[in-house]
Formats: structure tokens, sequence, C-alpha cells
């Protein structure tokens, strides 16, 4: 009776070795694991492992590991059938170039816009002084892959000028100033090219223009406001100091026309000769934050 439940006891024991340590995980490093592998998923393994008599559950990020075997502790014919069909592993890559890319830019800006040929000669100059402002803008670009993505981007250029006027002008006494902001904002279509050191980029893009000029004549302050749809376009360069940040130079361009604009709170066609042009170009210069 006692020799038979030890014989007993001795079967249990291979059965539950056999049905336990059957599978093996060789890493990368060579080292082995004798193991019951559990399961697979999202890039890891989960096996579980005999450790002082006790199961304990483990799991291992796929990357680590050279490849596994199903059933690598059964009998020779099954054994050597396990090794050759040994199943496929998954191994989960870091992506191998930015995927969101942030910037923040300051720079210079001149707007393109026509001085007429009415204008008294002695503001010409005035005129010409609002052309150029400062700049600021920023961007959010989401990569599909290495070369294209899509994003949002906004831009703020700001203008003032003020000048005194005199008699022969023939238009009063007192002065003249103009605060000019234009603002956008809208979406992007990206293109680009990432080397070790450094991307190159192109930008397409569409958006809301605005227009705000608080005008004063004399004793008068009025503000002028509009918006209209603008079409653009970025050419830069970013120079990496590292995996997650860059600083580089950017030239933009905006386009668009004010056919309408609201003055003293009432809204005003204008005259095709009198449309507002609100082209502007921007060389600026920022930094960039890459996420991998």
């Amino acid at each position: 009776m006692k020799i038979k439940l030890f014989l007993n006891i001795i079967v249990l024991i291979f059965i539950f070795q056999s049905s336990y340590a059957q599978d093996l995980i060789i890493k990368q490093s060579g080292d082995s694991i004798n193991c019951k592998i559990q399961k697979l998923d999202k890039g890891y393994i989960f096996y579980s492992q005999k450790t002082e008599n006790k199961l304990t559950d483990h799991s291992i990020h796929s990357n680590d590991v050279k490849k596994y075997v199903f059933g690598y502790y059964g009998d020779n014919e099954y054994q050597e059938y396990k090794i050759k069909q040994e199943a496929p592993l998954y191994q989960v890559k870091e992506k191998d170039y930015t995927w969101i890319s942030i910037g923040i830019n300051a720079g210079i800006g001149y707007r393109l816009n026509e001085i007429k040929n009415t204008t008294p000669y002695e503001l010409g100059d005035y005129y010409k002084k609002l052309r150029k402002g400062i700049n600021f803008s920023g961007d959010i670009t989401y990569y599909f892959n290495k070369y294209c993505g899509m994003g949002l981007n906004a831009s703020y250029f700001s203008s003032s000028n003020e000048a005194t006027i005199r008699n022969e002008l023939g238009i009063g006494n007192g002065s003249i100033s103009d605060n000019i902001i234009l603002w956008n904002i809208g979406i992007l279509v990206s293109g680009r090219y990432e080397s070790k050191w450094s991307i190159v980029y192109l930008n397409a893009g569409l958006g809301s223009a605005n227009y705000i000029n608080n005008y004063s004549y004399i004793n008068s302050d009025i503000k002028i406001t509009g918006s209209t749809l603008y079409f653009g376009g970025d050419l830069g360069v970013d120079f990496k100091l590292g995996s997650n940040f860059a600083v580089g130079l950017k030239a933009s361009y905006n386009s668009g026309k004010l056919k309408s604009i609201k003055r003293k709170g009432e809204i005003q066609n204008l005259d095709k000769d009198a449309y507002l042009n609100l082209q502007n170009l921007r060389i600026t210069a920022g930094i960039r934050i890459l996420i991998r």
C-alpha cells in the first residue's frame, strides 16, 4: 500500500513538472528561462515560473527576448517539431522619428500692402513704416510617419506708427496714429526630411486671418476690424540639440484680402481697388520640442 502511494506521488510530481516547465524563453543576453508561457500581450510575454516549489508570475518585454519555444521540454519528436515551428516573436519598436513637433518662434514681419498713389507724399514714409513689425508664432504638428503630418498653427503680427499732421497737408491740425494687429489661426499640412542632426520642413496651411487697427486721427479714435480666409506656407530648418529639443529658422508667407471691414460698429463693403491687402512675409527664429 505504501509502495503504491509512493509511486502515485512520483507520477503526480512528474506530471506537474511536465505540465509546468514545458516552454523556453531565450533572452537577448543569451540567458534562458524555463517556464510556462501564459500569454503574449502588448509587447510583453507573461509567464509562470517555479521558485522554491511555488509558482510565481512574471513578465518580460519582447524587445529583451531573442526567441521563445512552446513545448521545448516534451519528448524528442515533439521537441524537434516545436523548435522548427517556433512562434514568431512580436517586437514592439520605438518610433525612430519625431511624431509630435511643437514650435515657438519670434522675429520680424513685413506687409506687402500697396501704398496708393493718392497718398500725400509726406505720409508715404509713415505708411511704409507701418509695413514692418514684430511677429510671434506657434505650431503643433502630428506626423503619421517620417515624412508627412498635419497640425495647427497661429501667428501674431503687430506694427504701429504716429505722426504730426501739419497745415500744409491740407488735412487739419493734430496727429495721426495706427496700431495694427494681424493674427491668424489655421490648419497645416507638413512634409519634412529628418536626419540625425537636423529637420527640414515645408508647410502649407489655411485658416482665418484677422485684422485690427486702432486708428486715431486728430481727435477721433476709430477701431477697424475684419476677417477673411488666408493661404500660407512655411519653409524651415531645425538643428537638434538632443533627442527632444531643437533651434531653428523659418520663413513664412500668408496671403489674404479684406473685402469688408467693421467700422464704428457698422459693416462697410470696400470697393475692389480699396481692398485691404493682408499679405505678409515673416522671418523668425525659435525653439522646438520633439516628442518621439
